[in-house]
């Protein structure tokens, strides 16, 4: 019985949704081209858009080379061995760095703000950098 009042609830709110959908309006599309675009709020809001895209791109694909990095290494220990060969247990070897490493935020940040430029010079052109640099400094933004 109450899996009847569950289903009806759930029609009810999927019906109540789509209603709020229609007063809404359509939903805005991206244009395919920046040059489409003619209002600079729009654009901005357009670019972020992208932006937090290619983000969450490189950082999924960031976590999906650790995974293959991680089981690599897991496989690697399962077989008890590493550049050495056979050591036996209870072997272990030190590694002394004579510079200074940068810590696993560092190393992600870096890696990811090379995905992000990779990318975002791969879809932008010289010219529209610099448009984007010139509204920025007539809105004083950064």
């Amino acid at each position: 019985m109450a899996r009847n009042e569950e289903k009806a609830q759930s029609m009810l709110n999927r019906f109540l949704a789509g209603k709020q959908g229609d007063a809404r309006g359509p939903k805005a599309k991206r244009p395919y081209l920046a040059s489409e675009c003619r209002d600079l709020v729009e654009a901005d809001k357009w670019r972020s858009q992208i932006i937090r895209e290619v983000g969450k791109k490189a950082v999924l694909d960031w976590e999906e080379r650790e995974m293959e990095r991680q089981a690599a290494l897991s496989s690697v220990a399962a077989r008890g061995g590493g550049a050495g060969g056979g050591g036996g247990e209870g072997e272990e070897e030190r590694f002394i760095a004579y510079v200074p490493l940068p810590d696993q935020q560092a190393i992600e940040a870096k890696i990811l703000e090379m995905k992000r430029s990779d990318l975002l010079s791969k879809y932008t052109s010289e010219a529209l950098v610099q448009q984007q640099a010139s509204a920025r400094s007539l809105l004083n933004k950064k």
